[in-house]
């Protein structure tokens, strides 16, 4: 709630609600700048819509790298909206864009270092804005054809070169595992997006008997 009356007064029950508060003053303020910057009396009554507990933006840095002031701008643009999480999309087929030192060879030449990614974490705190990290698995990884391509499916299998992890290897859960334990640690938020999209069509999976293989391994049948 907040109270004009020769003074402005912002009440919430959480930090959360008083930030949001004082970017309804920006905007009021912004709004009202032809007329000298001056607000009527009044009270103000404001809360978020239930049914949009998450108001979010979606940014593909890793098909296409954007500069961490690019980013740190749309946080800021976020919480002018009041909007609150920045889902960022840190790997796919055109690159893989985290700084790793369990496998450094993954990564891209345009990438963001911890350094980088503590600074934007830090810059969506004092903003109230959550990021919430995805690294895309088991499909969209032609960003580790170079350096794994023993854990790859052979796309050209089908006469494309689209290219996803093996889940029938060991060897790629071990791998996955490692950047997610180096991963988790860094972002606080309580959400981890893995992509999971587009891993292949139904009717391919008959030309890969190893996937099948290993299905009937783990249900027994």
């Amino acid at each position: 709630m907040m109270t004009i009356s020769g003074a402005v007064l912002i009440a919430a029950p959480s930090d959360d609600g008083v930030f949001y508060g004082t970017r309804t003053l920006l905007q009021m303020l912004r709004q009202s700048a032809t007329a000298d910057y001056r607000l009527a009396n009044g009270i103000i009554r404001d809360w978020p819509d239930p049914r949009a507990r998450w108001r979010a933006l979606h940014l593909d840095v890793g098909r296409k790298y954007m500069s961490v002031e690019f980013i740190e701008s749309r946080i800021r643009d976020l919480a002018y909206l009041k909007m609150n999480m920045l889902h960022l999309h840190l790997a796919d087929n055109f690159g893989f864009r985290l700084e790793s030192t369990s496998h450094p060879e993954i990564t891209s030449v345009q990438h963001y270092t911890k350094n980088d990614l503590r600074r934007l974490l830090e810059l969506a705190r004092q903003y109230h804005v959550t990021i919430m990290p995805e690294i895309d698995f088991p499909g969209h990884a032609d960003w580790a054809e170079s350096t794994h391509e023993e854990l790859l499916l052979d796309g050209r299998v089908l006469g494309n070169q689209y290219r996803a992890f093996n889940l029938s290897l060991e060897s790629t859960y071990s791998f996955i595992h490692d950047l997610l334990a180096e991963y988790l640690p860094l972002f606080p938020g309580p959400y981890w997006h893995l992509g999971a999209d587009e891993y292949m069509f139904f009717q391919e999976y008959n030309n890969y008997p190893e996937l099948s293989a290993y299905a009937r391994k783990l249900d027994g049948n």
